[in-house]
């Protein structure tokens, strides 16, 4: 298969995954020699995250991997058809790929799962976005608290359900489930929040969580009442009720107690209070409240060395971990990387980021691609590094799509290739990242792995320029455009 095409087929999958669309004045070429069956389509390259590999590989042995319960094989050939790359455009036999994926546990293949099928069955849908919600896809929770608010996908009209799932997501930073929010609030606030309060004042520790958390969005000065509500989920014995307290309370101490000091601004017996609150809500699973008992418990060690070991924020850390909370493994792997707490154990703390990576925790990709690209942890191995990068360039990391471009781009670390540079660079600039655009308009400028379009390349770097990236102004500078 040609490498330029490869680079194409990235940019497709980056599209039908997250809906990303090329800076102004790209467009990716049409896919070209597309085969009539799976038989006669020459091999693509597959990178594995497993044991960080790419590798050329025949779209039947693809296949042939999905049928037996490889997801991610699944969806990359679910692609192949639902972006007419390669074989004959066959939306239904990439949708029955995708599907698979899902039902195999491929998480980010639901979400995908759930948006091609939001028109051909709402059920199906559903039932793709709710497993992905119950496993942390953020935005699949937003489309499912629409369908909640809608009473489509086979469920009954339920406003509250629905806002039950955008919360968490919205808090988050996912903006779509924001949006949904918003229309909840609109058409049915006022009776879930009276139920709300209601339930809370009756015990219903989930009930004072959500109103508090919604009080926190919708009138965020009331930071009494926000208080109150934790409070009382906290008595309650709600986990996030008592981290919440314990992160407001640990927000408004000063200073830390010291014990060979008199005098402090903060007692011993609020620090241990919130310690007590964080111990709780990280023995009850709850994954942020873990990661920040095991942040405390570093901070006061120095001063409460017979009371707190290393060992116990070690397992802080671990035990957020193993719920599958992505910032606590990284907060772990950052231990074992740095070695002041505990002995430095770099191959161990690679192998934290990468079942992380594995687990859909993208910054963990990242980290775990620099690793291999530095070589302080790890025996330096830029071929890994490339592994990382590669599967999650697609899924919205444009800094990884950045990094891949220069690497081979700059030829340096493993074979130049301007072919597939462009196409990373391509994608990263279809996310918005300036730094895409403006390698890609340097490419167009000199016919670098595309041919020369001089019209292209200004608009690129024109693009960047004015939208902040100065390096696009300077070279806009040097070759004459401004």
């Amino acid at each position: 298969m040609k490498r330029f095409q490869l680079a194409i087929f990235f940019c497709t999958l980056a599209a039908i995954l997250c809906g990303c669309a090329t800076a102004p004045d790209t467009q990716a070429p049409a896919p070209t020699d597309r085969a009539d069956s799976e038989e006669d389509a020459p091999p693509v390259q597959r990178c594995s995250l497993v044991d960080l590999s790419c590798e050329e590989i025949e779209v039947s042995e693809l296949r042939e991997e999905c049928e037996a319960g490889e997801g991610y094989s699944c969806e990359q050939l679910s692609m192949l058809y639902l972006g007419g790359f390669l074989l004959t455009a066959d939306p239904e036999d990439g949708l029955k790929y995708l599907a698979k994926a899902c039902e195999d546990d491929y998480v980010p293949a639901c979400t995908s799962y759930g948006m091609q099928m939001m028109e051909r069955d709402e059920v199906v849908a559903r039932k793709a976005f709710q497993r992905a919600c119950d496993r942390g896809q953020l935005s699949a929770c937003s489309y499912l608290g629409g369908m909640y608010l809608n009473g489509s996908g086979g469920l009954s009209r339920d406003p509250e359900a629905g806002l039950r799932r955008v919360i968490g997501s919205c808090l988050n930073g996912e903006e779509r489930s924001c949006h949904v929010w918003e229309q909840i609030i609109e058409v049915a606030g006022e009776a879930i929040l009276s139920d709300w309060e209601t339930g809370c004042e009756e015990g219903d520790s989930q009930a004072c969580v959500d109103l508090a958390r919604v009080t926190d969005r919708g009138a965020r000065g009331d930071s009494v009442r926000i208080a109150e509500l934790f409070e009382r989920a906290c008595e309650l014995r709600h986990p996030m009720g008592c981290f919440q307290v314990a992160r407001r309370l640990s927000v408004e101490m000063e200073g830390l107690p010291d014990d060979d000091s008199d005098t402090t601004e903060v007692s011993t017996a609020d620090v241990f209070q919130i310690v007590e609150h964080l111990a709780f809500a990280c023995a009850s699973g709850h994954g942020p409240g873990c990661r920040l008992y095991g942040q405390l418990l570093q901070l006061l060690l120095p001063n409460f060395e017979e009371v707190i070991t290393a060992e116990q924020v070690v397992l802080a850390f671990t035990e957020g971990c193993n719920v599958d909370h992505h910032a606590s493994c990284r907060a772990l792997a950052g231990l074992l990387a740095q070695g002041d707490l505990v002995e430095q154990d770099g191959p161990g703390a690679v192998l934290v980021y990468h079942d992380a990576c594995l687990n859909h925790d993208l910054d963990s990709c990242v980290a775990l691609g620099q690793a291999y690209r530095e070589g302080r942890l790890v025996e330096r191995d830029i071929d890994k590094t490339v592994a990382a990068f590669a599967n999650i360039c697609f899924r919205g990391r444009d800094d990884a799509c950045v990094e891949l471009g220069r690497l081979y781009a700059a030829g340096d670390e493993i074979d130049r290739d301007f072919e597939l540079a462009s196409g990373y660079f391509e994608v990263a600039c279809g996310y918005d990242n300036l730094i895409g655009c403006t390698e890609l308009g340097s490419l167009f400028y000199f016919g670098q792995g595309v041919e020369v379009d001089y019209e292209v390349a200004v608009g690129l770097l024109l693009y960047a320029c004015e939208s902040g990236e100065h390096e696009a102004c300077q070279r806009l500078q040097r070759y004459g455009e401004l």
